[in-house]
């Protein structure tokens, strides 16, 4: 009866894997991965994105550090320090540009993702409108992520009055 047991417990230790608690994140033992990685990037009154042309998206700009964990915040960005499928969402709301359409969006190495987009009218001079976005991308080692935003069809100027955009890897 002890060896049966002995070799039970024995084969339960070998065969589940164990997860390591190590300052900065957890991993297993047979997958260094980190698994908390996050980042997070917000702006509150940020005002006017200057709009040089229509129908072209324009890096929204003056954003603040938010919470971040193996991922880096620099230059109104974060680069990606993980590679995985990260989650993605962000929320906007903006005014100015009577009549006109904004198209948001996050670009991914200065190159404009068609996944990752919301889009929004605005009727009247003074109306604030809000937009959203959720996607799952899947990003590489050092991709740089910054968000945008497109006036369809002239050159009137948002002003943003608040944007939240935060990204968290899931696999």
């Amino acid at each position: 009866m002890k060896k049966i047991t002995i070799v039970l417990l024995l084969f339960i230790f070998v065969a589940l894997p164990i997860t390591y608690a190590t300052g900065e994140f957890a991993y297993n033992r047979l997958d260094s991965t980190p698994r908390q990685v996050y980042g997070e990037m917000w702006g509150m009154d940020i005002g006017d994105v200057d709009i040089l042309s229509s129908d072209v998206y324009f890096n929204v700009t003056n954003l603040t550090e938010g919470l971040n964990k193996n991922v880096i915040f620099f230059n109104d960005s974060l680069i990606i320090q993980i590679p995985g499928v990260y989650k993605v969402s962000s929320q906007w709301s903006f005014r100015d540009g009577a009549n006109t359409e904004f198209h948001l969006s996050l670009a991914i190495d200065d190159v404009q993702n068609d996944k990752c987009h919301a889009e929004r009218k605005i009727g009247t001079g003074g109306d604030v409108g809000s937009a959203s976005y959720t996607c799952l991308l899947n990003l590489s080692k050092t991709n740089v992520i910054t968000v945008v935003i497109e006036n369809v069809g002239n050159t009137n100027n948002p002003a943003i009055d608040n944007i939240q955009f935060n990204i968290i890897r899931i696999d």
